[in-house]
């Protein structure tokens, strides 16, 4: 199979199997997880691969070959590995995010071993089947966050069970601080998600933001957010939307440069949506290098109900995931669950009574590891939106 469309790339709307080779020379090739894209035993390498063709959601390599997954995202062709698993039934899922981590995990809680995690990008990997636990290489190039001493890199993982990232170690590193891999010294029998440490502060790796809110008042929703650090930031774009998926920019706020003191921002929105809608933050760099960051909801005099989320948990799931909640009135409530490419994996009709309740997912064991978005709507407005990961 050979990709060759720069102008549209490919959508896939059945799932594939690649038996022979593949060529991703120009345009990118999507999936979901339905719609997913496998490299079936016996296949070791794809050709061609670059910032202009990849693929564009989540993959899967099956066999015992050592195999690099041709993934990115957003114009960056950003790949993750594994060394030879040991059986040709081995299966392994990998998908790139060009988004911050701590939005799923806190960067806070890492070994003592590591100084910082990335704020920019992480992977996700997950054993579909087999027994045998290859070792992960991850890579960097210019888009990464501030790489300048190769040896300082490391390869982390989410340990769930420990409620950390662990430091998988840095077995070898290739390349220099403008692009390259470095491999993992340790291997587990869990996958989940990855992305690039550093045990020394030189690998500075991200803008920290330590908080992001907004409120509505007086016909006016105000945004406000704080800083903790700040490396090349040129300037926040504030966007709002009724639906949290499709947003549109309604301010810019110019950043502090490089910053190492806490820095308070605000914006005021005079002509807000009605009902519920949601505010997001992104922060982009003197380069072009941008971060999103995920959306808060606001709920204005005219939300068609008073609705509040307690609690999503557990937060990451495996076969169970309940949402508590709140509403002061009766209402017909909708319970929807996504994938990152907004395939609807759930979709349930519930009616629900005044005071508190929780409402349980089903459909959901079976379901690949990943990254899911929960939305909550009445009356076809959106009440609540927010990401979980499935383990």
């Amino acid at each position: 199979m050979s990709m060759n469309n720069s102008s549209t790339g490919l959508t896939l709307n059945i799932p594939i199997s690649i038996y022979g080779s593949l060529a991703l020379i120009n345009g990118n090739i999507s999936t979901t997880s339905t719609n997913l894209l496998t490299i079936e035993n016996g296949v070791s390498s794809i050709s061609s691969v670059s910032d202009n063709s990849f693929v564009n959601g989540p993959m899967r390599k099956i066999g015992n070959q050592a195999f690099t997954f041709p993934v990115g995202k957003n114009d960056r062709y950003r790949p993750i590995a594994i060394t030879s698993p040991g059986s040709n039934t081995d299966q392994y899922t990998a998908e790139y995010f060009y988004a911050d981590p701590d939005l799923l995990h806190s960067v806070s809680n890492m070994d003592v071993s590591l100084n910082n995690i990335n704020r920019c990008e992480y992977w996700t990997l997950s054993k579909v089947g087999g027994a045998s636990n290859p070792f992960v290489a991850l890579s960097w190039n210019t888009n990464s966050c501030g790489v300048s001493t190769v040896s300082d890199l490391r390869v982390v993982r989410w340990n769930a069970l420990a409620n950390k990232w662990s430091d998988m170690g840095n077995g070898s590193a290739t390349g220099s601080a403008t692009a390259g891999t470095v491999l993992a010294s340790s291997n587990s029998s869990i996958f989940n998600v990855y992305t690039l440490g550093s045990i020394g502060s030189s690998n500075v790796l991200p803008i920290e933001l330590s908080s992001f809110n907004a409120k509505y008042e007086n016909n006016i929703v105000h945004v406000w957010w704080e800083t903790m650090s700040e490396i090349n930031n040129d300037y926040f774009t504030i966007e709002r939307s009724t639906d949290g998926f499709s947003f549109e920019k309604v301010g810019i706020v110019q950043g502090a440069g490089n910053s190492t003191i806490q820095n308070d921002y605000t914006f005021d929105d005079v002509n807000p949506y009605s009902g519920v809608s949601f505010y997001r933050l992104i922060q982009t760099d003197y380069n072009g290098k941008f971060e999103v960051f995920d959306p808060v909801s606001v709920k204005s005099k005219g939300a068609i109900v008073d609705f509040e989320v307690l609690s999503v948990a557990p937060n990451p799931f495996s076969d169970q995931l309940k949402v508590q909640y709140s509403i002061q009135e009766e209402a017909n409530l909708v319970f929807e669950l996504y994938s990152l490419s907004g395939n609807l994996i759930v979709h349930k009709d519930v009616r629900a009574s005044r005071g508190s309740a929780t409402f349980e997912f089903d459909q959901i064991t079976d379901i690949p590891s990943g990254v899911y978005i929960i939305k909550i709507l009445s009356e076809g407005a959106v009440l609540y939106s927010n990401k979980v990961i499935k383990n």
